[in-house]
């Protein structure tokens, strides 16, 4: 049934575009209906909730989802999202590492615990995590830039220059 997810999602995109976030949301649940673990359209319907600003709903949502598979590194990666739009990156981080601990190379959340350290000030872990994603995924910019800019910020332009030269 690709096709019946593809129509769906095609038209979750178009009713988002036109501004109808009801009208999406319900393509993108026909889709997880038919298949819970559809990436995409779990992606898409939590980033519509984040737009709408229904976070509660969204975080409700994902705890359903993960409430009934506790190994999928998407719905925690999402909602540590969802904790870092309602200001609250403690949850957040604990999400991302929840996630890591169920897929070590899931990239999303990795780049997003990258991410957190950066801000609070945990450079060597933002570093290794930065270097994992790199590994895994060499054209992978956002991080190839977060890991030059973390080098240069520290004075370690020997280091810093590479990175991007490599990319």
């Amino acid at each position: 049934a690709p096709q019946f997810s593809q129509m769906h999602m095609a038209l979750g995109q178009l009713y988002n575009l036109d501004g109808k976030p009801d009208e999406a949301l319900r393509e993108y649940e026909a889709v997880l209906l038919a298949n819970p673990r559809h990436s995409k359209a779990l992606a898409a319907k939590v980033a519509t909730l984040i737009r709408e600003r229904k976070l509660d709903e969204a975080i409700a949502y994902l705890q359903q989802v993960i409430a009934a598979d506790g190994k999928n590194a998407q719905a925690r990666t999402l909602l540590g999202s969802v904790y870092i739009q309602k200001k609250e990156p403690k949850k957040a981080e604990e999400e991302y590492r929840r996630a890591l601990a169920a897929d070590e190379r899931f990239t999303p959340a990795r780049f997003q615990l990258a991410r957190l350290t950066l801000d609070g000030k945990r450079d060597a872990e933002a570093v290794s995590l930065l270097q994992g994603v790199l590994k895994d995924r060499p054209a992978f910019v956002p991080a190839t830039l977060m890991l030059a800019n973390v080098y240069a910020r520290d004075g370690r332009f020997e280091q810093a220059i590479p990175v991007l030269e490599a990319a």
